[in-house]
């Protein structure tokens, strides 16, 4: 994963975060909008992360023990 792709990800997550956390707490948006903001970005992190080991197939999309590897002898 390019390392951009990696940016704009946390990017899009810390401002969704931010934006939650002032709609949420308005009494403190500043304190909201942090507490948003650095849970996104930890979220986002995670997201990238799984993004990232099932582009490079470390994580399989499909087990071997999976039903679609059955043949059906229905006929």
């Amino acid at each position: 994963m390019k390392r951009t792709d990696y940016l704009i990800m946390l990017g899009i997550a810390a401002a969704a975060g931010a934006a939650v956390g002032m709609l949420t707490d308005r009494k403190y948006p500043a304190k909201g909008g942090l507490l948003g903001a650095a849970a996104a970005v930890v979220a986002g992190s995670v997201a990238a992360g799984v993004y990232h080991y099932r582009e490079t197939n470390r994580i399989p999309y499909y087990s071997s023990a999976s039903s679609l590897y059955e043949d059906l002898d229905l006929i």
